[in-house]
């Protein structure tokens, strides 16, 4: 539960954690477009909307746990995958994939949470591991854009 807890703040974190970079970012890759710099930041956020779509029925047929591991695991991938990248494209779309896999980690806890806990149990579990994500792009806010 805790790994779960840790993921479910790292994984939003990484919507905004390159935010504060951008301009150096396009300087790298030649670009002048605050735009694109823009896209390249919301991308990720689209793999969010994007993941859920499939991931939570797949979590249904196959299980919680496997999917949320093999999920990780892809957007550890792609995470790592966006440092290696040679150009804006394909950063944008590692980001687009790394937001589909860290999405599974939002969408699938609160079924865990209704798995692993009692009724009267779950507002406890739901506040803490629910509540955690906010913290996430809240530490990366106050940087400079």
């Amino acid at each position: 539960m805790l790994w779960m807890i840790l993921m479910s703040t790292f994984s939003p974190m990484i919507s905004s954690l390159c935010a504060p970079e951008t301009s150096l970012t396009l300087r790298e890759y030649g670009l002048t477009s605050k735009t694109v710099g823009a896209f390249m930041i919301s991308i990720y956020v689209l793999g969010y909307a994007l993941g859920p779509l499939f991931l939570a029925p797949l979590s249904e047929m196959y299980g919680r746990v496997t999917i949320i591991n093999a999920s990780s695991a892809f957007f550890n991938a792609f995470l790592l995958g966006c440092s290696f990248t040679p150009n804006m494209p394909s950063l944008i779309l590692m980001r687009l994939l790394a937001g589909v896999g860290g999405s599974a980690v939002m969408t699938i806890t609160s079924a865990v949470i209704g798995d692993a806990f009692r009724v009267h149990e779950r507002a406890a579990a739901s506040c803490i591991i629910i509540g955690t994500p906010s913290l996430g792009p809240v530490s990366t806010s106050n940087q400079r854009i």
